[in-house]
């Protein structure tokens, strides 16, 4: 396969120190502070939102963060810590008996939602964003709910309750879930979530043990939206019982993957992604008929197929793959641009793909992979784009094939230095022009597929185009990298200057 990009040229210079690298786009659920999260609590009993003089005391009648602290889980009726962040990995929580892991495996940190007494008490987290499924396509999220009382003592409507929305900035409901006890609701689809009470501490605790929750995010591109999570602790509002829920939320990108077979005579073993409530799998040979409802199904050797997934929130998505042997092939794009103060925009585009190892033709799907900076910070984002510092950076694309055990990993070395303000790898038989341009790019040695542009936020825009030119008159001034898709499947990153 011809290879899209050249090596940035090394240059000489004694080695600097690495700094973190802050990975624009990714989801910062933990920062309670933020100017796009917001905070509230209130009270309520009965599931009444108000008091005996009509005031309004739901979970978003005031607006603040009560933090007392991981260990505060609001013991002998103290108000407790009603939003609270959890970064020790190898906590467990109180109340199950240290049972529950109060960070999920392959987590750095959860949010805790509630407290244990004073059940009147409710609250809840809104996050504000912008959805760009170029970088990532799904919300993967992680919750538990933990009782004190309700397991033995409410019927299910009236426990412990978590309750998820999307919304749209004027508070209008694009979906909801609601976790109740032992029931889960969600609006466009049938389903519930199967949840078991686990007992902790005594026999009145019980806990959920942390459940995926899968949203497809492509309904929703470009749109600015509220992710809001609410808690209720107990519908009867006891003083002396009450509960709480842990989670925690990242981008992702939805993927078959295939999992060790070392027969494979029969077929290969492929799963999909976790957090769905449905998932149906349909053979080419016979479209109409459902293959199996499993989450990892055996595929027969050499089939073609498809597998439907369908979201809480009614949302559905297709994947399509082949049953045979895959090798996978890692490839990157990336350009660099200086935004002063010793500071860079580092772009990056994954190129990797599958191959069939019997004919070597390509797969139209791509399985596990992952990007290392600097040996050290991980990132499951398809298209990261990084601010980080002048110096020395490795960049690595690890990309696997599960059934075949075949692994595949490129690692380049690039020096940012504000002496070297423009720092772009592209495809040399592409070229744009002029640059800087006002209105319009004309793009010789392709045809266009698709454009985008990423400001220096990390924000990606989708430009006009012909097969041959690029209408740039709608971007602000300032300094982007183009990122071309062109018609024969190359991509292409080149830095524009926008006047």
């Amino acid at each position: 396969m011809k290879k899209i990009v050249s090596l940035l040229s090394i240059v000489l210079m004694s080695l600097f120190s690495m700094q973190a690298q802050t990975i624009i786009g990714r989801f910062n659920y933990d920062s309670l502070h933020a100017s796009n999260v917001l905070c509230t609590y209130g009270n309520y009993r009965e599931f009444n939102n108000y008091d005996t003089n009509g005031n309004f005391q739901g979970p978003y009648a005031n607006i603040g963060v009560i933090d007392n602290g991981p260990n505060d889980y609001g013991w002998h009726n103290h108000t407790g810590s009603r939003h609270t962040i959890h970064t020790d990995t190898a906590a467990r929580d109180t109340t199950s008996n240290f049972k529950l892991r109060c960070i999920p495996l392959g987590s750095s940190s959860a949010v805790r939602l509630g407290s244990l007494y004073e059940a009147y008490r409710c609250q809840a987290i809104a996050y504000n964003f912008t959805v760009d499924t170029t970088q990532n396509d799904m919300l993967a999220i992680n919750a538990t709910l933990v009782s004190g009382g309700e397991t033995n003592l409410h019927p299910a409507t009236k426990r412990e309750r978590l309750y998820l929305e999307l919304l749209d900035t004027s508070g209008n409901q694009y979906g909801y879930l609601d976790m109740t006890g032992n029931i889960s609701r969600s609006s466009g689809s049938s389903g519930y979530l199967n949840f078991a009470w686990d007992t902790g501490a005594n026999s009145y605790c019980g806990f959920h043990d942390w459940t995926p929750i899968n949203l497809d995010l492509r309904p929703y591109h470009g749109k600015n939206i509220i992710l809001r999570f609410t808690t209720f602790s107990c519908g009867q509002g006891g003083d002396n019982h009450g509960g709480y829920s842990y989670y925690t939320v990242n981008y992702h990108n939805s993927s078959l993957v295939t999992l060790p077979n070392p027969a494979m005579s029969n077929g290969i073993v492929f799963r999909a992604p976790e957090g769905y409530m449905k998932y149906e799998w349909f053979l080419d040979s016979a479209p109409s008929d459902v293959f199996d409802s499993a989450q990892s199904v055996t595929i027969p050797a050499g089939a073609s197929f498809s597998c439907q997934v369908t979201d809480y929130f009614g949302n559905t998505r297709t994947f399509r793959s082949k049953s045979v042997p895959r090798r996978p092939h890692s490839d990157f794009a990336y350009s660099a641009e200086s935004i002063g103060n010793n500071t860079f925009i580092l772009s990056l585009t994954n190129l990797a793909q599958l191959f069939d190892t019997s004919d070597n033709t390509s797969l139209p799907d791509l399985e596990d992979f992952h990007w290392i900076f600097d040996t050290n910070s991980l990132c499951y984002q398809r298209n990261p784009v990084i601010e980080t510092s002048q110096g020395w950076h490795t960049v690595s694309l690890v990309t696997n094939s599960g059934s075949t055990g075949l692994s595949d990993t490129l690692t380049r070395t690039i020096y940012l230095s504000s002496e070297n303000v423009t720092i772009t790898a592209q495809n040399t038989e592409i070229k744009i022009f002029p640059n800087p341009a006002t209105d319009r790019v004309t793009v010789e040695g392709c045809h266009i597929d698709n454009v985008y542009a990423i400001d220096i936020s990390g924000r990606t825009i989708a430009v006009p185009h012909t097969a041959f030119d690029i209408n740039v008159s709608g971007l602000p001034k300032g300094i982007y990298a183009l990122r071309i898709a062109t018609s024969d499947g190359r991509t292409a990153v080149s830095r524009l200057v926008k006047k």
